[in-house]
């Protein structure tokens, strides 16, 4: 981080200074919210959560090397330390976030979307960084805690920033958008995560949307062109008055999109091959990862890439080079043949389906198919017509086996059979996870072809670490 004046930092957050005199430094080099992890030279900013404040730990953090602390409140024992009071330390935090954006000046890619949005950022990330100097936000830090992480964590020495944004709210989105203030917004898809709060698929698509809140003007807005609620949006925007002279650019395979996918060959393990074509012309690509989720991560990357000034070698070499993040479609065949998918992260319905696509692809001829599918969380009263589009969809990959872990995915199971193509003896629910390692595991075989995925909050990085052990 570039050291920012105590005094700066004041006006930034409009925020009083408190026992100034005790300052060891008028600069701070670093921003922390945790302060096992303060060093020196460092601004603390103490959290307030349900259930922890982080004013408790003050004394810990300045003992660490912490220079000024954000505060609240002031209580006994504060009297000797150099504090910055504010309103609230999580807003002044977006604040000064978004005032040491504005000191770096560099661009800003955001990346939202309900679905593909880390990989997204990674395969951005990757083909920008052929060219520049990138920084990038760490695994989903996507909040409103991680977002300013991310920018306090670039340095004079990057180029550009790829940041990701996510929510489960209205009003998130257009926040950290303000916060962050990109040159270029990405969104991957409009989905059914978090439909819950958001009330229905639009209510999604309105609260991504607000991606443009922060947009600079006359900025880009790359988008999934087959995404049917992206597209009638983008028809009725550029119907719409547009006084910042924002510009829309999709990505897809239907026709008029401004990055389309004319072909492409899955090599199974060893990724995919396809041919892409922007106005620039065609692109051979080699995708090292299975699934056409990724092909769209790369033509979106494309399109950055093309906006941004890098040249078209750099654009396909970045997209060869392109690494997954763990536990996100990590494809790995063990010692006993069994070709173990392990996407557990996270799951929604339209990444279940990818999920067991990849799993077919992969699949060689005469393995069996096994998909263990766990509960689907945050879907709200779209939870059961979620789960039985998983099991209609599961049943239609010819699957040999459907193992369903939770109770919500329990509808997953239901509506598999009542699709017909499976027999009831290839089809079982557990309630829980225990249950599965006690009764269902031993229905997995050496050999076998098995994808593992479920909502983050399930933990089947456990059923993962089992079916390792599965002689």
């Amino acid at each position: 981080m570039k050291a920012l004046a105590v005094s700066e930092v004041l006006a930034a957050v409009e925020g009083e200074l408190l026992h100034g005199d005790r300052l060891r430094s008028d600069v701070v080099e670093g921003v922390s919210t945790d302060s096992r992890r303060t060093v020196a030279g460092d601004l603390y900013i103490p959290l307030v959560g349900n259930r922890f404040d982080g004013h408790a730990f003050l004394p810990q953090a300045f003992a660490g090397g912490a220079v000024l602390a954000f505060a609240q409140r002031v209580e006994a024992g504060m009297e000797e330390l150099p504090l910055v009071l504010v309103d609230d330390t999580r807003l002044a935090m977006g604040r000064l976030a978004a005032h040491y954006r504005r000191v770096l000046g560099i661009p800003v890619i955001g990346v939202t979307g309900s679905v593909g949005k880390t990989s997204t950022k990674e395969m951005i990330a990757s083909i920008l960084g052929r060219r520049f100097q990138v920084h990038k936000t760490g695994g989903n830090f996507n909040n409103d805690v991680g977002v300013p992480l991310t920018l306090f964590g670039m340095e004079e020495s990057h180029e550009m920033a790829v940041v990701e944004m996510g929510m489960n709210h209205f009003g998130e989105i257009s926040y950290l958008s303000r916060m962050a203030a990109p040159d270029l917004a990405v969104v991957t898809n409009i989905g059914f995560s978090h439909v819950e709060n958001l009330g229905s698929q639009r209510g999604i698509l309105q609260a991504k949307m607000e991606i443009l809140d922060g947009l600079q003007e006359g900025g880009v807005v790359v988008a999934n062109g087959d995404d049917p609620l992206l597209s009638e949006f983008i028809r009725a925007f550029r119907n719409s008055e547009n006084p910042k002279g924002i510009r829309f650019l999709t990505y897809g395979s239907c026709q008029g999109c401004d990055c389309r996918l004319l072909s492409y060959e899955s090599h199974g393990l060893e990724g995919q091959e396809a041919v892409a074509e922007t106005r620039s012309g065609r692109y051979q690509l080699r995708v090292p990862y299975p699934g056409r989720h990724m092909l769209f991560n790369a033509l979106a990357g494309i399109l950055v890439g093309e906006r941004m000034g890098v040249e078209k070698e750099e654009i396909v070499e970045g997209i060869h080079s392109y690494r997954s993040e763990k536990m996100r479609l990590q494809v790995e065949t063990l010692e006993n043949g069994t070709l173990l998918i392990d996407d557990t992260y996270n799951a929604s319905v339209d990444s279940m389906k990818s999920a067991l696509d990849t799993l077919v692809d992969l699949s060689l001829p005469g393995q069996r198919k096994v998909a263990v599918l766990g509960s689907m969380f945050e879907m709200g009263g779209f939870s059961e017509e979620g789960h039985r589009q998983v099991g209609a969809l599961a049943s239609q990959r010819n699957l040999d086996l459907l193992l369903c872990i939770g109770e919500e995915a329990r509808d997953i199971a239901v509506a598999a059979l009542e699709g017909g193509s499976l027999p009831e003896d290839a089809v079982f629910w557990y309630g829980t996870q225990e249950e599965f390692l006690q009764e269902g595991l031993g229905r997995i075989r050496s050999g076998d072809a098995v994808l593992v995925k479920a909502s983050r909050g399930m933990a089947l990085e456990k059923t993962v670490e089992a079916v390792k052990s599965v002689r």
